[in-house]
């Protein structure tokens, strides 16, 4: 392979964690259109149907464990790669199961790598990713997953337009992610992994503060339950509540997930440097608590303009993890994702008994009440020794 100038390679890089967030965030939220399919051709309760969700979520906690793992022993970029190939495998395997336990094994092999891709596509992007753009480009990053939730609900409505059931719609979209993960993985075989750019700064090589490390880390973890809550339920919500088609539904998921891309999108390219991370935060959180609890109370087509709130709260929580912590970054994001995955195979299996029990809609209150707790946490930092305040 011919010599590829490290600006450009940088750049490549970058790109290439925005297309792996891409695919990933398709294959997450395309299983939300076609869940109550799911429920309905597997004769699944919502409680047992519930681990279509939690049993990959569950293999995703073992994933980031793993990644975190391979990661001193292996390229993040080679890792990225691997695990974008891995995951297209495991959703053509979910497409192709004819029972219940070989969907279930399949959302293993599925979880396991979206835990992997979770921890190296943040770390490449905390590698290459110039210091003083870090947080547009983090945002940019996590933009592509809006997108991929913008994208899912209507490329579904497409597939059931054309006649295509949910197994043969996971089975295209894993073999595209498992080719070009492929493609990815042949083309960057040959790169060396770059020093970590906070690593050059004396400033950062400071012992990790373990009070604001943790409240960040959870804070985080708890918005990442509230988010999934309402991306992974919101069409069986509205299906349910409002008696809707299966494609008028995926237009409800639609709204809130163009609102999670253009919350990204907004602070991509507009600097608002007068804004702390923490008042960033605090308001998503906040905001999007509220137009979901509208949307619980009045109707639920509210809940679909908390996507715009919610927005820019992983990005800017990550940028701001890695500000902060410097070289001790990478192990906060994975205190996050690993807490997260822990908090979302609950929700889901909590969801799933709630459900039967009491309705889809009262149990969505796990949602709002997720929000607020990342709300008191993001409040709860000391004034004065507040890590969430840049310099």
């Amino acid at each position: 392979m011919p010599k590829i100038d490290l600006k450009n390679r940088t750049h490549l890089l970058v790109m290439m964690s925005y297309m792996s967030l891409l695919i990933l965030g398709l294959m997450d939220n395309i299983r939300g259109p076609f869940y109550p399919d799911l429920l309905s051709d597997l004769s699944l309760s919502a409680t047992k149907g519930s681990l279509f969700f939690a049993v990959a979520s569950f293999a995703a906690l073992g994933g980031n464990f793993l990644g975190s793992f391979l990661l001193g022993k292996v390229t993040a970029h080679g890792l990225m790669n691997f695990s974008v190939m891995g995951l297209g495998v495991g959703f053509y395997a979910i497409g192709w199961s004819e029972g219940f336990q070989a969907l279930i094994g399949s959302c293993i092999l599925f979880g396991v790598h979206f835990g992997l891709l979770n921890v190296a596509q943040n770390v490449v992007v905390q590698k290459n990713a110039p210091l003083m753009y870090r947080r547009r480009i983090f945002n940019g990053l996590h933009a592509m997953y809006g997108l991929a939730a913008l994208m899912a609900p209507l490329l579904a409505s497409g597939f059931i337009e054309v006649g295509w059931n949910w197994k043969k719609s996971f089975m295209a979209v894993g073999l595209i992610s498992a080719l070009m993960g492929f493609s990815f993985l042949i083309f960057g075989f040959s790169w060396k992994e770059e020093k970590l750019q906070s690593e050059e700064h004396a400033d950062n090589q400071q012992p990790l503060h373990w009070k604001p490390a943790l409240l960040l880390a959870t804070a985080l973890a708890v918005y990442i339950m509230g988010e999934l809550s309402l991306s992974t339920r919101y069409p069986l919500w509205v299906r349910e509540s409002l008696g809707l088609s299966a494609q008028s539904a995926n237009f409800y998921l639609a709204l809130f997930c163009g609102g999670l891309f253009l919350g990204r999108l907004l602070f991509t390219f507009v600097h608002f440097h007068s804004l702390s991370n923490k008042v960033i935060l605090a308001l998503s959180a906040g905001l999007g608590m509220v137009a979901y609890a509208l949307g619980l109370l009045v109707h639920p087509v509210m809940a679909g303009f908390a996507g715009f709130f919610m927005g820019p709260f992983f990005p800017v929580a990550l940028d701001e993890m890695s500000h902060r912590f410097g070289i001790h970054a990478s192990r906060v994001i994975g205190w996050s994702i690993t807490l997260g995955s822990v908090l979302v195979v609950t929700m889901h299996f909590v969801l799933g008994v709630l459900t039967d029990h009491y309705g889809i809609e009262r149990s969505l209150w796990m949602g709002p009440s997720a929000l607020l707790g990342a709300v008191i946490l993001i409040l709860l930092f000391p004034k004065g020794s507040d890590p969430l305040q840049r310099d």
